[in-house]
């Protein structure tokens, strides 16, 4: 699991999942504590087959409510 604190365009995310595969770990998910809902983070990352969730969205845009679970 990759614990990170903001979740944007998933870029970042990405590349320290990446890193982590080559070094051999093995990462099954990713947890933000905060989750910027306006961009395609959660998507970017949950297309390369991982879990993803935050300990808080944040919808600071017009748009469609998050659908996590998470507060």
């Amino acid at each position: 699991m990759l614990v990170d604190d903001i979740l944007n365009s998933g870029r970042s995310a990405a590349r320290a999942v990446a890193l982590l595969r080559s070094d051999g770990f093995e990462v099954c998910g990713v947890l933000t504590l905060f989750n910027f809902t306006w961009s395609n983070g959660r998507s970017r990352l949950e297309a390369e087959g991982l879990w993803v969730d935050s300990l808080l969205d944040l919808n600071l845009r017009d748009g469609p409510r998050s659908a996590s679970d998470s507060l």
